[in-house]
């Protein structure tokens, strides 16, 4: 929380108190110009890089965000930082209106930011969960499908990026993931559950890495009802 203020703020400076982990950067500038979709979590403080890289403008990114979810958290950074609400999206279902938005905005340059470790507060239209169960830790944890079918509609590149708090600095992570991101028809399923695999095994390297930097503050591996998984 006060990394995001203090980024927000601009507090915060590069080399300072932000560095890039060893081929982070290279990764983040490797891809053809134009936008691409960074595929974050709730690890570490994503949200104080998007700060510096919008107050120093460098580079726009949209954080697509879940109404639904951290009413009070949002309600304390508008209070506390109010730029924060610069290029958020809220969304409460991503649909046909969403993803011409984000192309538009891919197709300035501009970067889209969405994490990948938080379901809904609520299941979809037909009380259905669109999650994908994933080894997690040593036990299966659900997982949304929607950041993944949305990376394969907006056909760019997609990198994972975390940024963790480590030696009294906050060190940037990011790898590729996929370029772009292909679910085919057939086999559409097992592709999507391939996706959220990948993602669930790297997202458990770094917690383990950094696992103070956690900020899933609820019981990870059940849906919000606690139903049993299927």
């Amino acid at each position: 929380m006060l990394d995001k203020i203090a980024g927000w703020r601009g507090e915060l400076r590069f080399d300072r108190d932000v560095v890039f982990a060893p081929g982070a950067e290279e990764t983040l500038h490797s891809s053809a110009p134009g936008g691409k979709l960074l595929l974050a979590s709730h690890l570490g403080d994503v949200e104080a890089c998007r700060a510096l890289a919008q107050l120093q403008g460098t580079k726009t990114i949209n954080a697509l965000v879940f109404s639904d979810n951290a009413r009070r958290f949002k309600q304390i950074m508008q209070e506390m930082a109010p730029q924060a609400g610069l290029n958020l999206i809220p969304v409460t279902d991503i649909g046909p209106d969403t993803a011409i938005l984000l192309k538009e905005k891919l197709e300035r340059g501009e970067w889209i930011a969405i994490v990948g470790d938080r379901i809904a507060v609520t299941p979809q239209r037909g009380g259905t969960w669109r999650v994908c169960w994933s080894p997690f830790m040593g036990q299966p944890a659900p997982f949304p499908q929607g950041p993944f079918i949305l990376a394969s509609v907006l056909r760019c590149p997609v990198q994972l990026i975390f940024a963790l708090r480590q030696q009294d600095k906050l060190h940037i992570h990011c790898e590729p993931f996929a370029d772009p991101l292909i679910l085919p028809r057939a086999g559409r399923e097992e592709a999507i559950q391939n996706a959220v695999d990948r993602y669930a095994s790297r997202l458990e390297h770094y917690a383990l890495r950094s696992p103070l930097d956690w900020f899933n503050f609820f019981d990870f591996w059940q849906l919000p009802d606690a139903k049993e998984k299927e």
